[in-house]
């Protein structure tokens, strides 16, 4: 009985979207720091601690190139469901 009541997913493509990066998953984040402990650095970082035991890591992600809007395009209609 509960097969028939489960939900389904089908993924579509992408409309009016293009992925350009990807970043690695970040979870389980058992902490978030923003802040410039470096003392060198421009602007601050994020620092999260990810994962448990010993697979556990300190990752830092720092801004990259900076963003430049190169082109302008009014999308039909009001966007919705963009993540």
């Amino acid at each position: 009985r509960a097969s028939k009541l489960a939900c389904s997913f089908t993924p579509t493509m992408l409309q009016n979207l293009r992925k350009i990066y990807e970043l690695d998953n970040l979870a389980p984040a058992t902490s978030i720091l923003v802040g410039e402990l470096a003392g060198n650095e421009v602007s601050p970082q994020i620092y999260t601690l990810n994962g448990r035991g010993p697979r556990s890591t300190l990752r830092i992600l720092r801004h990259g190139a900076a963003v430049t809007e190169l082109a302008v395009s009014d999308l039909p209609g009001i966007p919705g469901a963009v993540y």
